[in-house]
Parts: structure tokens; sequence; C-alpha cells
């Protein structure tokens, strides 16, 4: 939808080079989020904690109820992981995060890990 090359990923936005791919963003932004799966589990709840403790960071970038800060961040990885890099949100916290530049995960038990996996799966949390 773009003529020439994309900018890469961290680079400047693509925004208002094509009006195609811009009414197509602009629709995806309007739908809303799937319903919640239905009342959190033991452990989602249990990661929203980890979530929001100040040693992970999380909360600092991912803001709720849009779970953004609507900014860049260099975690080490094109934006949201589209390099195709991380199949699952457990990479995300651990392959693809060894120098804690996205989110502070590295002292996290397991148990740990797939709590938070669990949180980030039942968003958007509904009580």
């Amino acid at each position: 939808m773009i003529e020439g090359e994309m900018h890469p990923p961290l680079g400047p936005p693509n925004q208002g080079r094509s009006y195609d791919l811009d009414c197509l963003a602009a629709f995806i932004d309007s739908l809303p989020p799937p319903p919640s799966p239905g009342p959190p589990s033991e452990a989602a709840l249990r990661g929203q904690v980890i979530f929001n403790r100040a040693d992970t960071g999380c909360a600092v970038c991912h803001l709720p109820s849009l779970y953004t800060d609507l900014k860049t961040h260099d975690v080490g990885t094109a934006p949201y992981l589209h390099d195709g890099s991380a199949p699952t949100l457990y990479d995300v916290l651990t392959t693809r995060n060894p120098e804690d530049k996205h989110g502070i995960t590295s002292h996290l038990t397991e148990q740990e890990l797939q709590d938070l996996v669990a949180f980030l799966l039942a968003l958007p949390l509904e009580r």
C-alpha cells in the first residue's frame, strides 16, 4: 500500500505516505477489543500484581486501560515484535528480553512468568 520502501521499524512513521494504508489503520484502530474470556483466573490476578510491581516496570509503558503510552520505545526488537522473533508472550518476556529492555523480567520465577502471561492473555480484564 506504500510506494517505495517502508521506513525502518524504529525510524520515522509511515503514516501519511499512503491514503489507503492510513484508512486501513484508522479502521483497525476503531475496532473494539475482543471481550475478556471470562472472569480472571487466580493466575491472572497474581500476574496483574506482577505487572504492576515497580521491580518489573511493565506498567510504566503499558498504562491501563489501553496498556500503552502511545510512544515508541527501543526494546531490542521491531515494534510489537512484528519481526516474528517472539511466537508467544512467554518468549516476549524471556528469550526476546535478554537485557531486560522490555520490562525487567530476568529475576522472575517460572511461576511468576506463567502468571504474568496468564494476566496478559486475560486482557481486557473484566471483574
